[in-house]
C-alpha cells in the first residue's frame, strides 16, 4: 500500500478503538491491590501488603477475661497468634463471636508478629484505580473514620457494591494497644 492510499474505513474504526483502550487504560491511576472481605453486611478492603495469608480457622482457643478486643489464640503453625475482635475495633454492633469452621481467617503481618481475625466471606483480590473512589457518606460512625481510608464502589460477584478501604497502619496501632 502506497502512502498516499487511504486506508480502509474498518482498519480505521478499528485501530481507533485501540487507540480508545490504550488511552482509558493509561487514564486509570491504579491506588493499589486490596484484599476484599465481608464482616457481617459490610464489604472491607485491606491493602495485600501485609496479609500474611487467608486460610480456613482450624485451631481456635477462645480465653476468658482477655481484653475486650481479643477474642484468643490460635495456632498458626508452629505456634499461637492472637485472635482479633474486629467488630471491636470497627465500632461495629458487639456481636458474640465464636470462632467456628464456616469463618474465613486473615492473618496480618504485625510489627510485633502476626494476629488474625475472622471474616465471614472472602471475595478476591482486587485491583483499586482512581474512579472507583466516592465520597465518604454520613452513614459511617464518627468513631470508625480514623480506620478509613477512603470509600470505594466496584461491583463484587456482579453487583455494584460500596467497598470501605481500612487503613492498615491505624489497623496495627489498634491491634497492638490491645495486645
Amino acid at each position: 500500500m502506497h502512502s498516499n492510499e487511504a486506508l480502509p474505513e474498518e482498519l480505521l474504526k478499528e485501530r481507533a478503538k485501540l487507540y480508545l483502550a490504550e488511552t482509558e487504560q493509561e487514564s486509570k491511576q491504579l491506588l493499589g491491590y486490596l484484599l476484599i472481605f465481608r464482616l457481617d453486611n459490610q464489604w472491607f478492603g485491606l491493602p495485600t501488603s501485609n496479609i500474611h495469608e487467608t486460610t480456613h480457622l482450624k485451631n481456635g482457643v477462645v480465653l476468658p477475661r482477655v481484653q475486650t478486643g481479643v477474642l484468643g489464640l490460635i495456632q498458626q503453625h508452629s505456634g499461637f497468634i492472637p485472635l482479633i475482635d474486629l467488630h471491636y475495633l470497627l465500632h461495629l454492633p458487639s456481636i458474640k463471636v465464636t470462632p467456628n469452621q464456616s469463618q474465613k481467617l486473615v492473618v496480618m503481618e504485625g510489627d510485633n508478629g502476626n494476629y488474625g481475625f475472622l471474616v465471614n466471606e472472602l471475595s478476591t483480590v482486587e485491583a483499586i484505580y482512581e474512579s472507583y473512589l466516592v465520597s465518604q457518606e454520613e452513614s459511617i460512625e464518627e468513631k470508625s473514620t480514623q480506620m478509613i481510608k477512603c470509600l470505594l464502589e466496584f461491583p463484587i460477584k456482579g453487583s455494584p457494591r460500596k467497598i470501605i478501604w481500612l487503613k492498615e497502619d491505624v489497623l496495627s496501632e489498634l491491634v497492638e494497644a490491645e495486645l
